[in-house]
């Protein structure tokens, strides 16, 4: 279709990313492909070599090739789910744990919760209704691009407290920034579109981390300290340690990373909104979705998990009779490879688990960094760093499993309580710099049909901001409280 107002033409396709296909760097060896390719070869000459004489066979391979698929992630070499093919495959034909621990991730919640908010993603967009949200939403966020990615993050981080499924908020509000970024004139593949949407993807991950109930990683944790030490966390003691440094200081700063790293400029005030009446299909799927936040907000109470409710949500959305889009417009639109990755993440993070991999490497990089009584900030940077590495390879969530019970063999070592060093845990999930890391990214890119590298320049970007600034003022905080008394 051709330009009739130039002028807007120019500026998105100013605004647009490079296209691989217009970019003759891309067929050169980058530097990327290449770390791939030595860590690989590394990785399966270490495994034909086998291990010494003090290290299991069954550990040595695990690591080798969780290795590999990290690797592969990390660089993005491959699609995403060719990465977890590759793991399958190799932990398979080694025969590192049995196939249920390996292929676990196909019935775990967070791949059916995917699932089912690729559905239901796909039902809003077939509907038109995100753009008739958004329409209403365009007069409240009006304004510059900034003050639009600051009031998304802050609606965005508030919905955590009524909403625990970070994946849940990811779902319900992408699609209907998608459309809000259409409206302001930010296409597809523009630096407007892409931050907009990854300003929502990062606030509902790093908004959740300071809330108890708002995240996975953090009832992961709540699970692991009832069950390997009796402890039981509390939800006033998580938000007072946590939400004024995590919560305030870095949502606070989110907005205006993701503005320096994906600049843009809202051209001219939104169109109309639309005067044609809501479609019957419209009103279904909004009863829906209230009912689905409902139901989220309510979990604690009849016990259904975030996962069985996008679910259910979803079919209703395709099923004859109930449905707003038929099913086959809907899978069309479904990215698989997604949802075979997802599996492929939680797979890894129980085989990291299941072969004992995450507890031998936590106890390694302690003993080449020993822990000091009375050396408290430097405690709490070793503890962070060796928590942010043991995530690359069992995800944040699966982090609390390979640090909770250690737990008292580093407050012996810390002169710390047990609770403190459950606490430190923490901090370390705002510092995963690879979108694999967190499920809501990963939704966050898949409905926003976005490269993986932009959510991981932000990810980095802000693994650095939690460095310099977040770490001290979190200790600094944590003093205050009394918690390395």
């Amino acid at each position: 279709m051709g330009c009739s107002t130039g002028s807007r033409c120019r500026r998105v396709r100013a605004d647009a990313e490079p296209s691989p296909a217009t970019n003759p760097d891309v067929t050169r060896p980058r530097l990327p492909a290449l770390v791939a390719l030595a860590t690989a070869a590394v990785a399966l000459a270490a495994i034909a070599l086998g291990p010494p004489a003090d290290i299991s066979p069954t550990i040595w391979r695990a690591g080798f090739v969780s290795l590999v698929a990290t690797s592969l992630w990390a660089t993005a070499v491959v699609p995403e789910y060719v990465g977890v093919l590759v793991l399958f495959f190799l932990a398979m034909i080694l025969a590192l744990v049995p196939a249920s621990v390996v292929f676990s991730g196909f019935h775990s919640g967070a791949a059916w919760m995917v699932f089912g908010g690729l559905v239901i993603g796909a039902s809003v967009q077939a509907t038109r209704l995100g753009e008739r949200i958004a329409a209403r939403a365009s007069g409240l966020l009006a304004g510059s691009y900034r003050r639009i990615l600051i009031g998304l993050v802050i609606l965005t981080s508030a919905l955590a407290f009524f909403m625990p499924s970070a994946n849940g908020r990811v779902l319900i509000l992408i699609p209907i920034v998608i459309a809000l970024a259409e409206r302001i004139g930010f296409g597809p593949g523009t630096q407007g579109r892409t931050g907009l949407c990854l300003a929502v993807a990062a606030a509902a991950v790093y908004g959740a981390i300071p809330i108890m109930p708002a995240g996975v990683p953090n009832l992961v944790l709540m699970g692991a300290a009832e069950t390997n030490l009796g402890i039981h966390l509390r939800y006033a003691d998580w938000l007072v340690t946590h939400y004024p440094v995590s919560g305030l200081v870095g949502l606070a700063a989110l907005p205006f990373i993701v503005a320096r790293l994906f600049p843009a400029t809202v051209a001219a005030a939104p169109p109309p909104a639309d005067p044609t009446p809501v479609s019957a299909a419209q009103k279904r799927l909004v009863l829906y979705l209230v009912a689905a936040l409902g139901l989220w907000a309510t979990d604690a109470l009849h016990g259904i998990a975030p996962s069985w409710i996008a679910l259910g949500v979803a079919l209703l959305c395709i099923l004859p009779g109930t449905g707003v889009v038929a099913a086959n417009q809907v899978l069309l639109r479904i990215n698989f490879g997604l949802w075979i990755f997802i599996a492929g993440v939680v797979g890894m993070g129980l085989l990291v688990s299941h072969t004992g991999l995450g507890a031998v490497l936590g106890r390694a990089l302690f003993s080449v960094v020993p822990l000091e009584p009375g050396a408290d900030f430097r405690n709490f940077v070793v503890i962070v760093a060796i928590e942010m590495l043991l995530a690359l390879i069992s995800g944040t969530a699966g982090l609390p499993a390979i640090m909770t019970p250690m737990a008292p063999t580093i407050a012996a070592a810390t002169g710390w309580s047990v609770e403190t060093v459950l606490w430190a845990q923490i901090p370390a999930w705002s510092m995963a710099p690879f979108p694999y890391q967190f499920t809501p990214v990963l939704l966050a890119l898949a409905l926003a049909e976005l490269r993986a590298a932009a959510a991981l320049r932000m990810m980095v970007a802000f693994t650095l901001f939690s460095w310099i600034a977040l770490i001290p003022l979190q200790f600094l905080w944590w003093r205050a409280l009394g918690h390395f008394g």
